[in-house]
C-alpha cells in the first residue's frame, strides 16, 4: 500500500489480510413529505397556542431537546407541517423555526 494512505485503501487491506466483511449502514429514506415542502407562518397559526409558546420558548433557549419534544408532540396533532418542523428541527435551522414563530 502506497503513501498517501486513504480510508476506503486501508479498510480494504484490513479486510484482505484479516478476512474481515463490513456491514454499512444504509440511510433511512427521508419522511413522506418532500424535502422542499415550505412553512409559512400562517400555517404555525393553526397550531394550539400553547405549543407555539412552548416551541418559541424552546427555540429561544436553543433547547434542542425540548424542541424536539415539542416539535414530536406537534406532529402527532398536525401531520401535515409535523415531519417539516421536525426536519427544520433536526437540521438545528433556528433562525428558520424562528422566523416561522415570530412571522
Amino acid at each position: 500500500m502506497l503513501k498517501p494512505y486513504h480510508e476506503a485503501d486501508i479498510f480494504r487491506v484490513m479486510a484482505e489480510q484479516l478476512g474481515l466483511a463490513y456491514l454499512y449502514e444504509q440511510e433511512e429514506p427521508q419522511a413522506s413529505v418532500a424535502p422542499e415542502t415550505v412553512l409559512h407562518p400562517r400555517d404555525l397559526a393553526r397550531l394550539p397556542a400553547d405549543l407555539r409558546a412552548a416551541l418559541l420558548q424552546a427555540v429561544l433557549e436553543l433547547d434542542t431537546a425540548r424542541i424536539l419534544a415539542v416539535v414530536g408532540i406537534i406532529g402527532r396533532q398536525d401531520a401535515a407541517i409535523g415531519p417539516v418542523l421536525q426536519r427544520l428541527a433536526e437540521n438545528l435551522e433556528y433562525d428558520r423555526l424562528l422566523a416561522l414563530l415570530e412571522g
